[in-house]
């Protein structure tokens, strides 16, 4: 795999590394999340018995470290798997998403969120819609639409503050003519190739820096319900960790967790307040607010 595109992810926002997996790959991995399904397993893919070499497999890490500019790239357990899940409508998954002076846009945003789409969405509706350089643009109307044309065994990366919709569409005819999603409404289903016949499973995984970018990311996700209900579902294996740790910096914040009650936290986006007037202390109490980039 050669790594040469640098400059595309930082000037677009992301990139799609093609045929990083094999057929056989994507076909365990797809029976993976099938047997998680029965088991009721939702944690953190590094905890996942069929699923936990992932994060550690060497072609992952090598476009991490790349684009990371790092060794060993952090881990927080922000890893899992979705079936048929689909955020419609343009938004943003950074923690400061919709404040313009806030850190996460005058600084180095640093957190890498990639997507692991287990079927065909070169030739059927589903993938990821994206607005090309929209990472460094606090609105979501800005920058070219595109969509990401994955075939199994693609992987794409892209940061956190870029805009984004799931359940994109492409036409029949002209599928590079694309239409924004919040268009699609107005347009019979017929005018779209449908959706693959096999459901839709995707593997996402989060890695960064530790730096306050990553500070910030963190203390941002233990105000979300879905997140610490991923973390407190979590039972690390020592066997899965050992074999981890020499290739990840790892931050178990599963452990901090534990105990929490769910019905205080947000099922919402809130953003992260940077103003010291806000982010004081009775609010960094109320999140167990920590400096992961100074441990």
């Amino acid at each position: 795999m050669e790594l040469n595109f640098k400059k595309v992810f930082e000037k677009d926002g992301y990139v799609i590394v093609r045929g990083m997996f094999s057929r056989d790959e994507i076909k365990k991995m797809r029976e993976g999340i099938e047997r998680s399904l029965k088991e009721n397993i939702d944690s953190d893919i590094l905890s996942n018995p069929y699923l936990h070499h992932i994060p550690t497999d060497e072609r992952v890490l090598k476009v991490y470290k790349y684009l990371l500019d790092t060794d060993k790239p952090c881990w927080w357990g922000e890893g899992n798997w979705r079936v048929d899940n689909v955020a419609l409508g343009w938004h943003k998954d950074n923690a400061q998403r919709f404040c313009p002076g806030a850190p996460d846009w005058k600084e180095p945003y640093t957190v890498i969120r990639s997507g692991i789409y287990l079927q065909d969405h070169k030739n059927f509706s589903g993938g990821l819609s994206i607005r090309a350089g929209s990472h460094k643009i606090c609105n979501t109307d800005t920058g070219e639409l595109r969509y990401f044309d994955s075939e199994p065994g693609d992987m794409a990366f892209w940061e956190q503050t870029i805009t984004h919709s799931g359940g994109g569409r492409i036409t029949k005819w002209f599928p590079n003519k694309l239409i924004d999603p919040h268009e699609y409404w107005q347009y019979p289903d017929s005018k779209f190739r449908p959706y693959p016949n096999e459901a839709r499973m995707v593997i996402f995984m989060n890695m960064g820096r530790r730096d306050q970018c990553l500070t910030r990311h963190l203390n941002y996700l233990k105000t979300r319900t879905d997140i610490v209900r991923i973390w407190q579902n979590t039972e690390y294996q020592q066997e899965y960790l050992d074999k981890a740790k020499d290739k990840l910096d790892i931050i178990q914040i599963a452990n901090e967790v534990k105990g929490w009650d769910l019905s205080k936290l947000s099922q919402r986006h809130h953003c992260l307040p940077y103003v010291p007037i806000f982010l004081n202390d009775e609010f960094k109490k109320s999140v167990g607010w920590k400096d992961y980039h100074k441990e």
